[in-house]
């Protein structure tokens, strides 16, 4: 997987890791999209990202996440790397249009805006 090159979308995914342990959440590589979308919620409160860079962020902490819990050697390893690379940015974009349309995702507040 590749690593992260915009400094400012390092030190957000180091943020965003640490906001995502602090709460005592754990990653598994079943429930991909359930990490998503709480990844979502928690960089809603970052300011000074547009969107793509809310999007970027999501997806290199998931990086993380499946490089700390899925070990390259594990055959499934390959699966969970096509469904982040191919999959969770569509379902990001996805969520996002979703939540802008009004379909209710979030009922407190737009938690889903991050990504816009």
């Amino acid at each position: 997987m590749k690593t992260v090159q915009s400094q400012p979308v390092y030190k957000t995914v180091s943020e965003l890791l640490q906001k995502f342990k602090s709460q005592q959440l754990s990653f598994n590589p079943n429930s991909i999209m359930i990490t998503v979308v709480k990844l979502m919620q928690l960089i809603e409160s970052f300011t000074g990202l547009d969107g793509q860079h809310k999007k970027e962020a999501v997806i290199e902490t998931l990086k993380v996440l499946i490089e700390e819990s899925v070990p390259n050697t594990d055959p499934n390893f390959t699966l969970v790397e096509e469904t982040l690379l191919f999959v969770v940015p569509a379902v990001i974009d996805e969520l996002v249009t979703a939540d802008k349309n009004g379909l209710g995702l979030n009922k407190r507040s737009s938690l889903l805006s991050c990504c816009r």
